[in-house]
């Protein structure tokens, strides 16, 4: 189900519900942010078009909150490096930032050896199709 079906089937309280349940810690927190019944949202969340809709809705957030994390990689490890080099921090804190750096740097070069592989089968399968 596309973003825009699955959104465009919501009423205008479950919208809201939907909205209440992204930023709530509860689904009674959602419930009463979202001026309905915690029944009601129970119910909401029986509905197979409004969780879709929801789980739509969780993949973007998700998609967002990864985009932000990506984006303040290179001040991370620009603050890693200035510990590192920085000589007159404690010895134990320069190790501790060269560590996370080389396994950042490692678990990082696992990640693009693995989409490599997976770009190679999928090419691989599509040949096949």
């Amino acid at each position: 189900m596309a973003q825009s079906d699955a959104f465009s089937a919501l009423t205008g309280r479950e919208e809201r519900a939907l909205r209440a349940l992204l930023e709530a810690r509860t689904i009674s927190g959602a419930a009463e942010e979202a001026n309905v019944s915690r029944r009601s949202l129970q119910r909401y969340l029986g509905r197979r078009h409004f969780k879709a809709a929801l789980s739509e809705a969780r993949r973007e957030a998700a998609r967002l909150s990864i985009a932000r994390l990506v984006a303040a990689i290179p001040l991370a490890i620009d603050a890693l490096r200035c510990v590192v080099e920085d000589e007159e921090m404690k010895a134990s804190d320069r190790i501790a930032a060269a560590r996370a750096i080389l396994d950042h740097a490692e678990s990082g070069a696992a990640a693009l050896d693995f989409d490599d592989r997976l770009d190679a089968l999928e090419s691989g399968a599509g040949d096949q199709v």
